[in-house]
């Protein structure tokens, strides 16, 4: 990419930081983004099913996870009583091609209980690690508009999952949206589509002792690896492209890692 190109877009991202406005935009911006949402997880079912996931749909994997359906793995989640009690570690071990198809059906089970409703205020606020703020600032739907600063795109409370049944989604789950969402594009690399992936990913797995489909309800459960704070010197995306490049499992632990399968134009 030339100099040219590189500022003449720093010099739009500046000019739409500059004319949105946290007002009646915001519900607009997320009413837009929400089906998309679902029509890009279901391209990625139908494409991890048994009659899609042929020849071409197993190369593009392999191209963007870094390693092949056939692979085996482990995924760790945690399992608790139905009436309570502390959280037991579990473990899932199948294929990659199976991990990912489980994964993708409950990003589909969440993204369908959001919703984008009318403004309210909102009484309490939190941060990105869950630590109450004084903040007042207004919720649409399962979206709170937190537009006013481009510190972060988006950010969720990973445990608002955690031994919630679906149907208690719609009253639990908060995706925070900040300034750097509003100038992605709508689909594709680092857009708000696979933003909203990224961010739902994060959502704690867990299952109830005892089900017969253990570790069916909830997300990923994956970090922003590697952990700490390393948004200014860009260390998430570079960690990314190494775990890619070194065929690592952690590639299905990482959410900038797991969101990559998401950036398709549908």
């Amino acid at each position: 990419m030339s100099k040219r190109s590189s500022k003449g877009e720093s010099e739009n991202k500046k000019q739409c930081i500059k004319e949105f406005k946290v007002t009646n935009k915001f519900k607009k911006m997320m009413e837009e983004v929400l089906p998309f949402v679902g029509k890009v997880l279901e391209q990625r079912k139908k494409d991890l099913s048994v009659s899609g996931w042929n020849d071409e749909k197993q190369e593009e994997f392999y191209k963007i996870m870094g390693l092949k359906g056939t692979e085996e793995m482990v995924h760790t989640y945690e399992v608790c009583d139905k009436n309570g009690g502390g959280r037991i570690k579990e473990t899932d071990k199948t294929s990659v091609i199976e991990f990912m198809r489980k994964s993708v059906d409950r990003l589909i089970l969440i993204n369908s209980k959001l919703y984008v409703g009318e403004e309210g205020v909102l009484s309490a606020q939190y941060d990105e690690v869950g630590n109450p703020t004084d903040e007042e600032v207004y919720k649409y739907g399962n979206f709170v508009n937190k537009t006013y600063t481009n510190e972060f795109s988006a950010y969720v409370i990973s445990s608002a999952t955690w031994n919630k049944d679906p149907k208690e989604y719609k009253e639990n789950l908060e995706i925070n949206i900040g300034q750097n969402f509003v100038c992605k594009p709508l689909m594709g690399v680092n857009s708000k589509v696979s933003t909203i992936c990224h961010e739902i990913s994060h959502f704690e797995r867990f299952g109830y002792i005892g089900d017969k489909i253990k570790g069916q309800w909830g997300g990923v459960g994956t970090d922003d690896l590697p952990l700490g704070d390393h948004k200014k010197d860009g260390k998430y995306i570079t960690y990314a492209a190494e775990l890619l490049e070194n065929h690592s499992l952690d590639v299905f632990k990482n959410a900038y890692n797991f969101e990559r399968y998401f950036q398709i134009i549908v």
